[in-house]
């Protein structure tokens, strides 16, 4: 199993983690797009002081995942301990990854 533990991608003191293009970026250096084709199973850990999550970021972070596994199959490959106050986000963010595969044939909009 991975862990990927967002502390690591975050500056020292902030408090918030948004922008798509963040979440992408976090995308690109944790490799998610190499264990989207693995087999192994990814922890997402979210730092305790963390008050905001904002699903411009999970979109950048997880929209790919979401496109390419399905609904059912992120929610088996990704694990989520401790979303507390940020799951409405996810949902969010998962809910417009989906949208814009159906709309756009998995392209990417512009909304953020």
């Amino acid at each position: 199993m991975f862990r990927l533990n967002l502390d690591k991608y975050r500056d020292r003191g902030v408090r918030t983690l948004s922008g798509r293009d963040r979440g992408e970026a976090v995308r690109k250096l944790a490799s998610l797009d190499d264990l989207d084709s693995s087999e192994e199973s990814v922890t997402v850990e979210i730092p305790e002081d963390v008050f905001s999550v904002h699903a411009s970021f999970l979109l950048g972070l997880f929209g790919p995942s979401v496109r390419r596994l399905g609904l059912a199959g992120f929610y088996c490959k990704y694990k989520f301990p401790n979303l507390r106050t940020h799951r409405r986000n996810l949902e969010e963010a998962v809910t417009r990854a989906l949208m814009h595969s159906s709309v756009l044939g998995g392209g990417r909009q512009s909304d953020e």
